[in-house]
């Protein structure tokens, strides 16, 4: 979802270029640690566990200025950040067996 979104953006003049940038990392970033997270690689666990973390912690403070370019309601900013934080929920109530 986020690599479709970032090439997107990345294709119009609506979003600066480093926001572009970082959704096209991320979701490239998210891809790899979700397919070694499923062959139970506990590095890639950890990883990913804190990608979404710091992901979820970057879009609550930065939906107010998303806000303001997309011309958007708060509600709609905040949907990334509720989304990492549930891979975040998710991930960390997974069952020890790795």
């Amino acid at each position: 979802m986020l690599l479709v979104a970032g090439g997107y953006l990345a294709t119009s003049d609506a979003t600066p270029l480093p926001l572009d940038i970082a959704l096209l990392v991320i979701a490239v970033v998210e891809g790899s640690t979700a397919f070694f997270t499923l062959q139970s690689k506990r590095v890639a666990w950890a990883f990913s566990l804190s990608v979404n973390g710091s992901c979820s912690l970057v879009m609550l403070f930065s939906a107010p200025r998303i806000r303001d370019a997309a011309d958007v309601s708060i509600l709609v900013a905040l949907v990334p950040c509720i989304l990492f934080g549930l891979l975040v929920l998710l991930q960390s109530l997974r069952p020890e067996e790795f």
